[in-house]
């Protein structure tokens, strides 16, 4: 369950990050020409191999194009929801087990 919740921590990590992003994209392209559009833009890095869960730490993105942070919002949001599903699961299977032994 550990793992699920770390990886729902970093789900949600990267959905409000592609969030601001947007936000940025939008206010960036609003405001004058002079300022790049990606300057306040950052992305989740997320090495998948760590034992015991996830970390996310914060890299400098490189693409002002609107519909990358949408893209990563879904993808944020699916990977949230497959990450529910595993802790529901295994609170389920805790569930069983402790059916069994008593």
């Amino acid at each position: 369950m550990t793992i699920a919740a770390s990886g729902m921590t970093t789900a949600t990590a990267q959905f409000t990050k592609a969030a601001s992003n947007l936000v940025a994209a939008e206010t960036a392209g609003a405001s004058s020409a002079s300022a790049p559009a990606n300057a306040n833009s950052t992305a989740l890095a997320q090495p998948s191999s760590l034992p015991g869960g996830l970390t996310a730490s914060l890299a400098t993105a490189v693409s002002s194009d609107p519909v990358g942070p949408v893209v990563s919002m879904l993808e944020a949001r699916t990977s949230f929801m497959a990450n529910l599903a595993v802790f529901k699961a295994a609170n389920q299977t805790d569930k069983s087990t402790l059916d069994l032994m008593c």
